[in-house]
């Protein structure tokens, strides 16, 4: 899967800036290349690669776009131009419900799931990402809350499973409106309606634990040593200053690397072989692998990410014999994908658990 990296930088109406402009496809007034994107921006821009090499200049409506495709050209962008491109633009759609202004940016109930179902006549199979993504939400419920925030047999657990679905998947729609500025009010494609939807469930369910926590909160009470009762403390202290966020366009997409053969070997191919005894590692300083960034504005989470999905990875080989099904092959897995902040597969994977570890709960 090719890794990608956004960053809106300030936009530059000199002269000079676009009498060197690198190659890229020609483009229709007002809307420039907007409409060349296609439904996989990310698979469409890669193809361009071919005709225009690993540098490309888009229009995308008023937005100033240079795409990097070589981990030779980023190295370039982050080690001599870091400083620069450092302040970051809110999207659009991250303005919804004042997101914007104050983001950063498994409880294992499988094995019980499944044998409700089977119980119920039903094939036991289960959504795999379902799950991981409980996993992920509830490590970091007890980082910031000291506890487990949802049951995937909950009401809340589906709600905010499927809207936070939805979130992601409205961060990562091209909108045109993000690109001509005066189609916002109309909001043609609808994409800002739904997020304020979508983003009002998930921070509604989010805001009763909160609201939880605090009603419970005294000065002097037994500390639990979590995010929040750190931020409760820090009420009424020193804020911190606000993050530099640009609200100018000017936009550079790093992405395809992962898929560069100059990089990598038969980079189309699953290979994990190809690691071992590799040097190369995801920090931000080796760039033909960059999933997290690098520079000034490398992933705040990414050492979370690494515990996590060692996690989850361990969890489920550990614990679990994994079947398809009978009408499935690995082979015959639909590996389409579609759009949002990060790429996912349009069709969920499904499948049928069965327990062969002892699961153990380390509370």
């Amino acid at each position: 899967m090719s890794e990608a990296l956004f960053l809106l930088l300030k936009q530059r109406k000199s002269r000079d800036d676009t009498k060197q402009q690198p190659p890229g496809p020609p483009a229709w007034p007002v809307f420039g290349n907007i409409f060349d994107l296609g439904a996989i921006p990310h698979q469409t821009l890669y193809k361009l690669k071919e005709k225009y090499g690993p540098v490309i200049w888009l229009k995308l409506g008023y937005t100033n776009t240079l795409v990097i495709q070589s981990a030779e050209t980023a190295a370039g962008l982050f080690k001599n131009h870091d400083l620069a491109f450092s302040d970051r633009k809110v999207l659009l759609v991250f303005t919804a419900h004042n997101y914007h202004q104050g983001s950063q940016a498994l409880g294992w109930y499988i094995d019980e799931d499944v044998a409700e179902a089977q119980a119920q006549g039903e094939s036991g199979k289960i959504k795999v990402a379902h799950y991981l993504f409980l996993m992920t939400f509830n490590l970091i419920g007890n980082l910031v809350l000291s506890r487990d925030l949802l049951n995937p047999r909950s009401k809340d657990g589906h709600e905010f499973y499927d809207a936070m679905n939805n979130v992601m998947k409205w961060a990562g729609t091209p909108t045109v409106a993000e690109f001509l500025n005066f189609l916002k009010w109309l909001d043609p494609q609808g994409i800002m309606r739904n997020m304020v939807q979508d983003m009002g469930q998930t921070m509604r369910i989010v805001e009763k634990f909160v609201k939880e926590r605090t009603g419970e909160w005294k000065p002097g009470r037994k500390k639990t040593n979590d995010f929040l009762d750190a931020l409760l403390e820090h009420v009424g202290g020193e804020k911190d200053g606000p993050d530099v966020i640009s609200d100018q366009n000017r936009l550079i997409i790093i992405l395809g690397i992962g898929r560069d053969p100059d990089s990598w070997e038969d980079p189309m191919s699953l290979k994990p072989e190809r690691f071992l005894g590799s040097n190369i590692e995801y920090r931000g300083q080796n760039f033909e692998s960059i999933p997290f960034g690098s520079g000034r504005r490398i992933c705040v989470g990414m050492l979370l990410a690494h515990r996590v999905v060692l996690l989850g990875l361990a969890s489920l080989l550990h614990c679990f014999d994994w079947e398809l099904g009978s009408n499935y092959a690995p082979e015959t897995i639909d590996m389409n994908e579609r759009m949002g902040l990060t790429v996912q597969k349009l069709k969920p994977l499904k499948a049928k658990p069965k327990q062969i570890g002892r699961m153990i709960n380390v509370k």
